[in-house]
């Protein structure tokens, strides 16, 4: 019976679990002007940027995100960011990044500002004010 309940709070526990599968794009982002910059320089940033703060767990160039978490454990980590860079082809103008960050593996405390941060972070990489 006693390895039976550990068996259901161990399932209950992994459920409760955030991953970083449930990071989302934000309906606004912050637009950073970067002229005549590709989209493969802007996606190389961000991923730069994403690696110095936290561990990549995803990136997707084809639909322009990339995912970390505060630990190389892919089951337990405090924090999770995602960011999300639109078009996802070469713009003249500049592009559209959004970032969302969650809390993982029972960690409720607060979360750190990753939009700020890695937003400052993603300009100051890219020359954009």
């Amino acid at each position: 019976m006693r390895n039976f309940l550990t068996l259901v709070a161990v399932a209950f526990m992994a459920t409760a679990c955030s991953t970083a599968d449930n990071l989302r794009p934000q309906e606004a982002g912050i637009w950073i002007p970067v002229r005549n910059t590709s989209y493969d320089t802007v996606f190389e940033a961000a991923n730069k940027v994403m690696a110095q703060h936290l561990h990549i767990v995803e990136a997707d160039k084809e639909s322009g995100s990339v995912k970390g978490v505060t630990s190389g454990n892919a089951y337990f980590w405090k924090e999770g960011a995602g960011i999300y860079v639109w078009p996802t082809i070469s713009n003249e103008y500049g592009y559209l990044v959004s970032v969302d960050s969650i809390a993982g593996g029972l960690y409720y405390e607060p979360l750190q500002d990753w939009h700020k941060t890695i937003i400052e972070d993603l300009k100051r990489e890219l020359g954009a004010s």
